[in-house]
């Protein structure tokens, strides 16, 4: 059809032809407006032709022949007439290859060696690979649309395997001047390393993007407090995102102060207004436990927390305890039972304030540490269900207000002689470990004993005699040793007594006195040790 372009020349296009290069005449047309005028196209293969008009022949593939035109004909295959020309190809989708081509100096028809070729413009004027150059095209652009398929892949991978902190990670190494100068801060502080943010999946690294981008409290940079935010966050994000195992988390990473999460107490320090942690509480729920991997406690958790008095991590599944646990020096209760802690113990000699220990239930290994009897503010200390080895030094009667010492399901060895002059002591399990020897003769000056387990070790010798002034005494469980001589009569005057199991001490003869059998329950072996009353014997 007949067009004229923006400089008032006539051109001639097909229907096809617009379709097809449209686009491009129009890119050319606004990129290249000295280009000279050419031909278009033709709608059929009686058009006529402007003479003068520019346009080329090109070989069709199928043709492997040259041959020539008619003698009034101009052969554009010959690049050396079309040097000084712009080529626009095109194939004119109205002639069928094999129309023969005559010319009479306005008309040109085709002929079955050459056809004419309908392409993009060319910014060239040497004669090019038309089919080459759109394959060469259609390549660039397939690579292209599969980068950006990729990236959209990549991006979206991204967004769920960090859902909390998808919307900052882009950024993380980048680094808005607000995450900068909090980075700065904590290094300076010595409570990270500056390799740990290096891993972009660190702990440390979640919590500053955190605390720098996501935080809705957003506290000045010369705030004190913030470095103790940054602390707990990074206890937040080494706990497993389990959203039912986080049995007091739900008011973790919110924007109110840190006192006010939920486990989290503190204390304002006297003509001060710094405000201390002084309490934190973590409770997860036991089976969320299970696959869980190496997760260590956090070592910014103690260096944060100067004042920090309370601190109970009981059954979260920790794997690691930092050495900077014995930095809290004001520190008075420990509770990191139920964790998987490997290796010795660790050393809490300057904790001069403790009061309460919990490593129960852990995997440690090795002797006590002498440190451990340096404390003499102690007042608990659970060290049972671990591997612990060795024996139990004397300097254990330095604690002269310990009141509850459990060292049960250990593989400790030695006599529990160290019992003596224990005199606050309330409570005793040193059963299921391999003590032996005999049960200390002055056990009755425990006068404030209520529960005492000797089970399943290697005791030897009698019960001694005296037991009766044990009056707060409520079980007494001495079963599975190598026990001897005749039972004391003196368990008939313990008025609190509820538990008496002996069984499993073949040579422990005597006589279980009547008044007990109401009121007691009573384990003993019935062939050595007559029990008229006695519902559980063993034999």
């Amino acid at each position: 059809m007949k067009k004229t372009d923006r400089d008032g020349d006539t051109v001639y296009t097909s229907d096809n032809t617009a379709n097809c290069c449209g686009f491009m005449s129009t890119f050319f047309e606004e990129t290249a407006p000295t280009m000279p005028k050419i031909l278009r196209g033709a709608q059929d293969s009686s058009s006529n032709l402007t003479s003068g008009n520019n346009f080329i022949w090109a070989k069709d593939d199928s043709s492997k022949s040259t041959n020539s035109v008619g003698s009034n004909a101009t052969d554009f295959s010959n690049s050396e007439q079309v040097s000084n020309k712009w080529p626009f190809q095109f194939l004119n989708d109205d002639l069928d290859y094999g129309d023969k081509i005559t010319t009479d100096g306005k008309t040109v028809k085709a002929t079955n060696s050459f056809e004419m070729r309908r392409v993009s413009f060319v910014p060239n004027p040497e004669i090019m690979d038309v089919q080459s150059s759109g394959k060469k095209r259609y390549l660039i652009g397939s690579i292209i649309l599969a980068i950006i398929a990729a990236t959209c892949a990549l991006y979206g991978q991204m967004k769920r395997s960090e859902p909390f902190l998808s919307e900052s990670k882009s950024e993380s190494f980048v680094g808005s001047a607000r995450l900068i100068g909090i980075k700065h801060m904590i290094i300076a502080s010595n409570l990270t390393k500056e390799e740990s943010f290096e891993d972009p999946n660190s702990v440390q690294n979640s919590a500053l993007l955190w605390l720098a981008e996501m935080d809705p409290m957003q506290m000045p940079l010369d705030d004190p407090l913030i470095l103790q935010r940054y602390a707990l966050a990074t206890l937040f994000f080494t706990l497993p995102r389990l959203d039912e195992g986080m049995a007091n988390f739900s008011k973790w990473l919110t924007g109110r102060p840190v006192c006010e999460w939920e486990g989290i107490s503190c204390a304002t320090q006297s003509n001060s207004k710094v405000t201390d942690i002084t309490s934190i509480t973590v409770h997860l729920y036991q089976e969320v436990l299970d696959g869980i991997g190496v997760m260590p406690l956090p070592k910014e958790l103690f260096l944060s927390f100067r004042g920090l008095k309370h601190l109970d991590l009981r059954g979260v599944g920790f794997t690691a305890i930092p050495q900077e646990v014995g930095d809290l020096l004001n520190l008075e209760t420990l509770l990191l039972g139920g964790n998987k802690f490997t290796g010795g113990l660790p050393d809490l000699s300057k904790l001069a304030n403790l009061k309460i220990l919990g490593l129960q239930d852990n995997l440690f290994t090795g002797n006590i540490p002498d440190g451990i009897w340096s404390l003499k503010k102690l007042e608990a200390i659970y060290l049972d269900g671990n591997h612990l080895t060795g024996t139990v030094s004397l300097n254990i009667q330095n604690l002269r207000n310990l009141s509850d010492l459990r060292l049960r399901d250990n593989r400790l060895s030695g006599d529990i002689e160290f019992l003596e002059g224990m005199n606050e002591l309330r409570v005793c399990y040193l059963d299921h470990n391999q003590f032996e020897g005999n049960i200390p003769a002055n056990i009755a000056s425990l006068k404030h004993l209520k529960s005492m387990t000797l089970n399943n070790n290697k005791l030897s010798a009698t019960i001694p005699f005296g037991i009766q002034k044990l009056v707060h005494l409520e079980h007494f469980i001495a079963s599975q040793n190598a026990l001897t001589g005749p039972l004391p009569f003196d368990f008939k005057e313990l008025p609190k007594l509820n538990h008496l199991w002996l069984a499993g001490n073949d040579a422990l003869t005597g006589l279980i006195p009547m008044n007990l059998c109401s009121t007691v329950n009573i384990t003993v072996d019935c062939e050595t040790i007559y029990c008229p009353c006695c519902k559980q014997c063993t034999n």
